[in-house]
């Protein structure tokens, strides 16, 4: 009679359905006694209605974040283990909650006499952490409670007690909550068994020979957004915004941990490979005297680090690029000195100890978090500052968007943040690709802007380049901020590609995907939003798909895998950096993988390539973006790689060279040369079937037969 409703916000809809009706107190009354509590209540409709609580009320809880560490062979033999941020991320377990919480159970059983357990998990709709609900009702027998007598006026439920854990994405932390959820909370025993489930966590996510401990943390709070900017993934959450200044390895915390000590305006890090060659200049001068040479030599590191700084943002991240800044958090971290403590600071000190306090002014540690997309143009000031290495730093800080080949870049057409630095060359990057027998180019739309100028462009070089045309998730904001609204966005990107693939220019739909890497470019829900919308309009123009994927996976592979039937030519995931097990999965979808410098930058990465299946391969550059550089794990392959014609700086440009800092089409002959040395076959087999599988793909005016 009363069919039980799919979720909490089902049941809400129906019971505020009821009250608007004639007679609906009744009708409640009954559905409440005759329906939904007619046999009770199930632990998952417990669990359901503690989850809906806790997104109600996301303070409700307080929050302890515990790191995972791994336990390392040397521990306790005198060997210190390494705790720097990129050892303890790289070392990060993979969760899989069937395996997890099977292991989980098995842990627990033995050590709190095979307690009765619910376990329940869900994904936050808006913050990138994965929650699991615990709950956990001991046994009657043995307790306090089976110690009463019989007819007392005690509750005669178990005592049980409910704890939330939540797992946020990419980062070697989680968080236990210390308050209750539904159940009622016993008087020792519930408090026991939630310790002993906690305890069992890091045993549930160990292997042999990978075993891991939780170590507690001084970072507690009731807001999971603010713990998510101080033990989050940084890449994936609203503070996106956030750095660090780096100091060569000399780091604390996570990706996003925003402090560092006696920060000083315009200081290098002492570790600093730019630092050590001032000291080196500061010695071959001192005794010389001559201080023009200091002032040189200053001038040329400045110049170093803005080249760097331009090598790895491009065009983008400047200070006029329009983009702001939405919050900006300061806390200082130390206690403030007291007039007492300035006015003496030799008490209870040493002589020697007061002598170098007294030289020594106090400066605190602080922490400065920024958000919003201007904040990409501030990581540049740093690095050209030397605060930041811009060498080393990861490719998320520069904003990196990948895409097959951005021909539309103005740095093809000699142009820098703006100013005109040499002239156009397009022509003669297209040229030497050619030389080297690369003979189509796949020009890729971010933007409707850019779909146009890709469009336009394959008009110009017909027969050699071709077009995408599509929304990059990182933009997707654009459909809310077009003026016509987001409805009119998607029939201007169908005009458009319905026209220019018919006329043989566009081949492909896309770049459209999800990046939750970069959350504050464009949130979750808008990506996810657009991404099908634009899945759809694919389906309808029978176009193959140019796919954009990072730290998404299963929502994306969700979303294409509905629709993947109704594309006979499928589609490709472009600059893939994802995991052998992605890889597989998203193989067996019947898509392609596209392979640039950013897919071969680590071990991890190259063990992917390596398992790539021939007949899916494409190969791409991702220019000016995605070079291979010395400091990748594919470097040590290029040793016998073909040379890349000369390249010279910007400022020097001269016709026929290449541009420092600049990646072209031509380097596409080093990204095979890897991927043949790694897969230990011939660049002509990579060659030939990364050709195949994209003419059969997306035809680029091949005729096969």
């Amino acid at each position: 009679m009363y069919p039980p409703a799919a979720d909490v916000t089902g049941l809400r809809e129906m019971y505020a359905s009821m009250q608007s009706t004639k007679g609906g107190k009744r009708e409640v009354l009954d559905r409440i006694l005759e329906g939904d509590w007619r046999n009770g209540i199930t632990q998952y409709q417990l669990a359901m209605a503690d989850m809906q609580y806790l997104a109600d009320r996301p303070n409700s809880q307080r929050w302890t974040a515990l790191d995972l560490v791994r336990i390392s062979a040397t521990e306790g033999k005198g060997k210190e283990n390494d705790r720097s941020p990129s050892k303890r991320e790289s070392d990060l377990p993979r969760l899989h909650v069937q395996t997890f919480l099977r292991n989980l159970q098995h842990e627990i059983s033995p050590i709190v006499k095979a307690p009765p357990q619910h376990f329940y998990t869900t994904r936050s709709k808006t913050l990138p952490v994965t929650f699991i609900r615990l709950h956990m009702y001991d046994t009657p027998y043995g307790t306090q409670h089976s110690m009463q007598p019989r007819g007392s006026k005690s509750s005669l439920s178990a005592p049980s007690s409910s704890a939330f854990v939540a797992f946020p994405d990419g980062t070697p932390t989680i968080y236990v909550s210390h308050g209750s959820g539904a159940g009622t909370a016993g008087p020792s025993d519930g408090r026991d068994s939630k310790k002993m489930v906690i305890e069992s966590i890091p045993k549930a996510l160990s292997k042999p020979h990978r075993r891991y401990r939780l170590e507690p943390s001084q970072v507690s709070a009731r807001s999971l957004p603010a713990l998510l900017s101080l033990r989050g993934p940084g890449r994936s959450n609203a503070a996106s915004g956030g750095w660090i200044i780096y100091a060569e390895g000399n780091v604390e915390a996570g990706p996003l941990e925003t402090s560092r000590k006696r920060p000083i305006l315009g200081e290098i890090p002492a570790k600093s490979s730019a630092l050590n060659e001032m000291r080196d200049i500061d010695l071959d001068t001192k005794d010389s005297g001559r201080k023009s040479s200091r002032d040189e030599s200053d001038e040329r590191i400045a110049k170093r680090r803005k080249l760097v700084a331009e090598g790895r943002f491009g065009s983008s991240a400047v200070d006029s690029d329009g983009k702001g800044i939405e919050k900006c958090d300061l806390q200082i971290k130390d206690p403030f000195s007291g007039p007492s403590a300035a006015s003496s600071p030799a008490r209870n000190m040493d002589a020697g100890d007061a002598r170098t306090e007294a030289q020594e002014p106090w400066t605190p540690n602080i922490r400065l978090t920024f958000q919003g997309a201007h904040v990409f143009a501030g990581i540049r000031k740093l690095a050209e500052m030397g605060l930041i290495d811009g060498q080393k730093m990861p490719g998320w800080m520069t904003g990196e968007a990948g895409v097959g080949i951005n021909l539309t870049d103005p740095v093809f057409h000699g142009s820098y943040h703006g100013k005109q630095a040499h002239e156009d060359d397009l022509d003669e990057v297209i040229a030497r690709a050619k030389a080297i027998g690369c003979e189509k180019f796949m020009v890729t739309g971010s933007s409707l802007e850019e779909s146009r100028g890709a469009v336009k462009l394959a008009q110009q070089h017909p027969g050699t380049c071709y077009a995408t045309v599509g929304v990059h998730p990182c933009s997707s904001k654009e459909f809310e901020t077009y003026p016509s609204g987001p409805s009119a966005l998607l029939a201007e990107l169908k005009t458009l590609a319905t026209e220019a693939s018919r006329a043989g220019h566009a081949v492909a739909f896309g770049e459209i995907g999800l990046d939750y890497d970069r959350l504050s470019l464009a949130p979750k829900d808008i990506q996810l939003k657009y991404f099908e919308q634009q899945l759809d309009l694919a389906v309808e123009l029978h176009l193959p798909l140019f796919l954009h994927s990072r730290a998404a996976s299963e929502d994306f592979e969700r979303l294409v895998a509905v629709r993947i039937g109704s594309l006979p030519k499928r589609g490709l995931v472009h600059s893939f950096t994802g995991t052998v097990e992605e890889m597989r999965r998203i193989v067996a979808l019947g898509l392609d993988i596209g392979v640039n410098g950013c897919s071969l930058k680590t071990e991890e990465n190259l063990e992917v390539v390596r398992h790539i299946p021939l007949d899916r391969l494409q190969i791409e550059t991702d220019g000016p973006w995605c070079e291979i550089r010395p400091s990748h794990a594919s470097s040590k392959y290029l040793a016998d790689a073909p040379p890349l014609p000369k390249s010279v700086k910007k400022e020097k440009f001269e016709r026929g060279l290449m541009v420092k800092g600049r990646n072209e089409s031509v380097a596409i002959l080093r990204v095979a040369h890897v991927i043949a040395k790694v897969k230990e076959i011939s660049i002509e087999e990579v060659a030939e079937a990364a050709w195949n599988n994209s003419v059969r793909m997306f035809g680029l005016g091949v005729e096969t037969q």
